[in-house]
């Protein structure tokens, strides 16, 4: 039976997940961040607070789709249903490796 609610419960997190993504598509947004948390696995370590295009037509960013490909947004991950859209003005401009400064809950806060 675990097994089963755990699938049930991924069903669950990926349907949040494209819900949140469509209404920001919606909205004419396609960038978004997802905030760091810590402690966190080193799959999530390596995406969280990146810019991510949620098409991936965005040019310089890569795609939410490729970071979920790469493990990103797995069972039980903290970062689903997380997302932000991308403000330049609230998180300012990424650093070298696409990360912005101020991924975090202080963000929400503003």
């Amino acid at each position: 039976m675990r097994t089963c609610l755990n699938h049930s419960l991924e069903g669950g997190n990926k349907t949040l997940r494209e819900l949140q993504l469509n209404e920001f598509m919606a909205r004419g947004e396609d960038l978004v961040v997802y905030p760091v948390f810590s402690p966190t696995c080193e799959i999530c370590e390596f995406w969280q607070g990146k810019i991510l295009s949620i098409s991936g037509t965005t040019k310089g960013y890569p795609s939410v789709a490729e970071a979920e490909v790469d493990g990103f947004n797995h069972p039980n991950c903290r970062h689903n249903g997380t997302a932000t859209i991308y403000i330049p003005e609230i998180f300012g401009e990424p650093d070298a490796d696409g990360r912005v400064q101020h991924a975090g809950r202080e963000v929400e806060q503003k």
